[in-house]
């Protein structure tokens, strides 16, 4: 389990560098974006999945990251398909991500995640989704 979290986290590394050459080159299209975000959030959910199924326990909490991940897609397609525009997060959504791979690891270790980490995490998770949202509607309603 210590090998899949440090898995996790190379991931999650990775993907970060990957933006930033991304950015520094110029190779920042929104196709990558698309891209980018469509394997994040694939790679969370299956890591998840798979290690609710192997403890089976923490079905909640997973549901509910799925529920707000689903939500900002259909919410972002929506936006790209209206409007023709590409919207990205705050810089501090990036707390989206980290939240969520401390939560894993501590889960995939231990087998068993406190309530009050898995509140904290459902809350930034959430806080960071409604941020996304009402960033996005205020810049395409007008």
């Amino acid at each position: 389990m210590l090998l899949a979290c440090l898995s996790f986290t190379m991931f999650a590394f990775l993907d970060y560098l990957d933006g930033v050459a991304a950015r520094r080159t110029g190779q920042d299209t929104a196709l990558r974006r698309i891209g980018d975000v469509l394997l994040d959030r694939v790679s969370i959910h299956v890591v998840i999945l798979l290690t609710c199924l192997h403890y089976n326990k923490s079905w909640i909490v997973w549901s509910l990251l799925l529920a707000r991940d689903l939500a900002q897609g259909v919410f972002s397609s929506c936006l790209l398909a209206k409007y023709r525009v590409l919207i990205i997060g705050a810089y501090w959504h990036m707390s989206y991500g980290v939240t969520i791979l401390i939560w894993e690891c501590v889960f995939l270790t231990s087998g068993v995640v406190s309530g009050s980490l898995s509140v904290f995490t459902v809350g930034i998770v959430a806080a960071t989704g409604a941020d996304y949202m009402r960033r996005c509607l205020r810049l395409v309603v007008t």
